[in-house]
């Protein structure tokens, strides 16, 4: 059924579509998006406040406050009546997420972060692939908007990974991979660029009966007051390109480099460079060839694969479609499963302790300068910086 062909759907989204945000750009989204909706309850609506119950803190960004809450009126939907007719539905009330957004009062909200907003939800309707964006709501009081989204009851995907190494053979940790790029891939297909990806934004969720990761924030771990003048670099700085780093633009290329550290953080069950200050001296270090470990006994194809996707020159990383193939075939040839089984072996040996702090790895402003032209590093060199970066460890502890 194709609710946007269908009139007596039509007519029932026409008489309301839930528009009273106050806002003129998110009023024309949150228009667009029943409009344009195909009957699957999947259009984002303005949510009263007053209609959200019980937060509960969740943890803070660079840029946003995340809480769990009850809303009482539950997704809206559409189902058919006795006479065979569309009519507006409501489910039952539900658990959701909220992400209060700093600075994001009317007066300095952004068009482009509305254009955010808008790609997450194309994404999601086209594809059903990304994480589920049920509307926004406003703050009363402060007048920061809100995003309510659906809510990932196993949490991210860096904490439950860290929680759940031992217990993770390959074939599930290959498994979450195939969601993620299959969440990027269908992202990259629309045109769009992530620009912040990394496992604090990478949600883990039960679809059916089957524990899934799927990719959050399309674009929306930066300030929401940012406009278009504003050419700073947001993100956390392991998993942010080299080139990027070196203020050049953001690529599909970009996205794949933040995936291969991602892979590498599967490998270890420790997110990258969690032991260094994420300063201008690890970022000048990128740019030389560093690139984070591997733990003992990662099978060589999966490495390579990563090692691809780090690649200095993002003309020489593989595209998204081509990297869920390779991780497919990592999943389901024969000959490749023995190499991931014999692997499960090293699981329990592997380290996962850290040093890192919350203040590290959450997204935010990066601003280096003087960087040095990125390349791909040696074996050689690879040493000399791991040794440099232990005595610069030492150094800055004992300051």
């Amino acid at each position: 059924m194709d609710g946007i062909q269908d009139e007596n759907l039509k007519d029932s989204r026409s008489e309301d579509y839930g528009i009273c945000s106050g806002n003129k750009e998110i009023d024309e989204f949150l228009k667009e998006s029943w409009l344009s909706t195909k009957g699957n309850g999947s259009a984002i609506e303005f949510i009263q406040y007053n209609r959200i119950e019980n937060l509960n803190f969740i943890g803070e960004g660079g840029f946003s406050r995340v809480f769990s809450a009850i809303w009482l009126d539950g997704a809206r939907t559409v189902k058919k009546d006795l006479n065979e007719k569309y009519i507006k539905a409501r489910g039952q009330p539900i658990i959701v997420a909220l992400k209060f957004l700093i600075n994001s009062q009317n007066t300095c909200i952004s068009n482009d972060f509305v254009n955010e907003i808008r790609y997450h939800f194309k994404c999601f309707v086209e594809r059903y692939a990304s994480f589920r964006l049920y509307g926004i709501s406003q703050e009363p009081t402060t007048k920061e908007y809100i995003l309510v989204t659906e809510f990932a009851e196993f949490g991210d995907f860096r904490n439950y990974l860290a929680s759940n190494f031992n217990q993770l053979k390959w074939v599930d940790k290959l498994s979450f991979l195939r969601h993620i790029i299959a969440d990027l891939t269908n992202i990259h297909f629309f045109g769009y660029l992530h620009k912040d990806l990394h496992t604090g934004n990478i949600l883990v969720i039960k679809r059916w009966k089957t524990i899934c990761a799927s990719i959050s924030d399309l674009g929306l771990s930066q300030p929401a007051d940012k406009s278009t003048e504003d050419k700073g670099i947001y993100g956390i700085l392991p998993y942010v390109a080299p080139e990027i780093l070196c203020k050049q633009q953001y690529t599909k290329a970009s996205d794949i480099y933040s995936f291969g550290v991602i892979m590498a953080e599967v490998s270890t069950g420790a997110p990258p460079f969690d032991d260094i200050p994420h300063n201008a001296y690890l970022a000048n270090r990128i740019c030389k060839g560093l690139r984070p470990r591997f733990a003992e006994g990662t099978p060589e194809c999966y490495m390579q694969l990563a090692n691809k996707c780090m690649d200095a020159n993002p003309f020489n990383r593989p595209i998204a479609d081509d990297v869920y193939e390779q991780i497919k075939m990592m999943c389901f040839n024969a000959e490749l499963k023995k190499e991931f089984e014999a692997a499960n072996m090293m699981i329990p040996k592997i380290s996962t302790s850290g040093k890192h702090t919350e203040t590290l790895f959450s997204s935010r402003s990066l601003d280096f300068q003087n960087l040095p032209k990125p390349v791909n590093s040696t074996s050689s060199l690879n040493i000399k910086i791991t040794a440099e970066l232990e005595e610069f460890e030492i150094s800055y502890d004992d300051l």
